[in-house]
């Protein structure tokens, strides 16, 4: 009995937003798919509702992430098609993990990395090296192979996030004003 009122306390408590909880889950998530790929989906569907479950506006949550998740997912899709990278054992342009990475990465938009919003010449390094590090490092696991050679492959990612990081920090933070000003 006692466990499932201090479940039913947690919703909408906001502790999926405290920097720790978010950045561990997110870290587990993309270890998750990056190791273990398809086969672990229920897992990570599991943590993304955790996340959307404990969120303290997670109406608003849901739809900044699936927005932000589109548009991330969506130029990986446009580079996967132009032959940047290739994915083994896929039914459609890219594996059903990567689009769960992508919705697990925006979730940490607004909690963990929000301190970065607003910070463009913080943001445009910090996406730069983090965002083309975690494609390297995908590639290393041989969740995805890179299709030019590894230096010619993190100077493009590093353009790419230096441009998508703020991007998706700035979408994320005036949607959520949006959202929250209209209801």
């Amino acid at each position: 009995m006692y466990l499932g009122k201090a479940f039913v306390d947690l919703i909408g408590s906001g502790k999926s937003q405290n920097f720790w909880c978010n950045l561990i889950g997110f870290n587990l998530l993309w270890a998750c798919c990056i190791l273990l790929g398809n086969s672990v989906l229920i897992a990570v569907i599991f943590l993304l509702l955790v996340h959307f479950l404990f969120h303290s506006t997670p109406l608003v949550e849901v739809q900044v992430v699936f927005i932000t998740a589109i548009l991330g997912y969506s130029i990986d899709c446009a580079l996967t098609l132009l032959g940047f990278f290739q994915f083994e054992k896929v039914q459609g342009i890219t594996p059903l993990w990567l689009i769960f990475l992508w919705i697990g990465f925006c979730c940490t938009l607004r909690s963990s990395l929000a301190f970065f919003s607003g910070k463009l010449f913080l943001s445009i390094p910090v996406g730069a090296v983090a965002g083309s590090m975690a494609y390297m490092a995908a590639a290393n696991f041989g969740a995805v192979q890179l299709i030019l050679p590894a230096l010619t492959s993190a100077l493009i990612l590093a353009l790419i996030w230096a441009v998508m990081f703020p991007l998706l920090l700035w979408i994320s933070s005036n949607l959520e004003e949006y959202l929250c000003f209209k209801s």
